[in-house]
């Protein structure tokens, strides 16, 4: 027969190493929800200071393109405006039929540099951009591109429209200006389409061409084709980009940022942002 001490002994003991092992298991519990919780600050910090010196780059770059916008604005096309004027006046003073016929042409080409040089400045003034907004702006790029007669480029848009913040719709732009240069560059297409789909918790800005694709296993081997700043500007936007392509089947680059829609003060215009 069992002592009666050794047995309450035996079962103060049990009890007691049940206690411990519930106290280390809460323990460790508390002590990897404090380490989660710090990886996630930890986390959260790295992406916010990321975010950060990705956004001062951004910036970095429309100031950039500002002061070059700048520049083009108030000293080449200044002095290509002169120049045309000059031009008007001598073409007015000659008398020969074949000079008249010359000096005609020439202000022609100078009209028409002067008008693509007000293009391009418009294309990098980023306030620009951000006034006229995305569509229009989308629209001004592609009606540039097809007054060469040589590519067509459509603008389509679907879903329910939605103006966008004008920082979203700057990155979208350049986004979009990127890829369709890239496509102009290197794809030899003779279409390029930019398609604006509108969802209601989403953005999708679509840009295929009909050119002669690539291999996408080798896609950060390609120089010059401005991926960087592509994925870096997505990922501002906490966007996904995702390329479609192969060689010759042309081109479709996707990306797709998610959007909140909700209602200016005036409460007679949804805006996403």
């Amino acid at each position: 027969m069992f002592d009666p001490s050794i047995v309450s002994l035996f079962i103060a003991g049990t009890i007691l190493f049940v206690i411990f092992i519930f106290f280390l298991i809460a323990y460790m519990v508390v002590h990897k929800n404090k380490q989660n919780k710090f990886l996630v600050e930890k986390n959260r910090m790295i992406f916010e200071h990321e975010s950060k010196l990705l956004r001062a780059r951004i910036e970095e770059q429309e100031n950039t393109l500002q002061n070059i916008s700048k520049e083009i604005h108030d000293n080449i096309g200044q002095t290509l405006g002169f120049v045309q004027m000059n031009m008007h006046m001598i073409t007015r003073l000659a008398t020969a039929p074949r000079q008249v016929e010359m000096l005609s042409q020439t202000s022609e080409l100078l009209t028409s540099v002067h008008k693509d040089i007000r293009n391009l400045s418009h294309t990098l003034n980023s306030d620009y951009i951000k006034n006229i907004g995305l569509v229009e702006a989308l629209q001004k790029e592609a009606d540039h591109i097809n007054a060469t007669k040589e590519i067509v480029c459509e603008v389509a848009i679907t879903g329910e429209y939605c103006e966008l913040v004008p920082e979203k719709s700057l990155d979208i732009y350049r986004i979009a200006q990127e890829v369709v240069h890239n496509a102009l560059k290197h794809a030899q297409a003779t279409l390029i389409k930019i398609s604006l789909i509108y969802e209601s918790d989403n953005f999708i800005l679509a840009v295929s061409d009909n050119g002669v694709g690539f291999n996408k296993d080798k896609i950060f081997e390609l120089e010059g084709i401005g991926l960087l700043n592509i994925f870096q500007r997505a990922r501002f936007l906490e966007g996904k980009i995702n390329i479609q392509t192969a060689p010759e089947m042309g081109c479709t680059v996707t990306l797709t940022v998610p959007v909140e829609r909700y209602e200016t003060n005036e409460g007679d215009e949804e805006v996403c942002g």
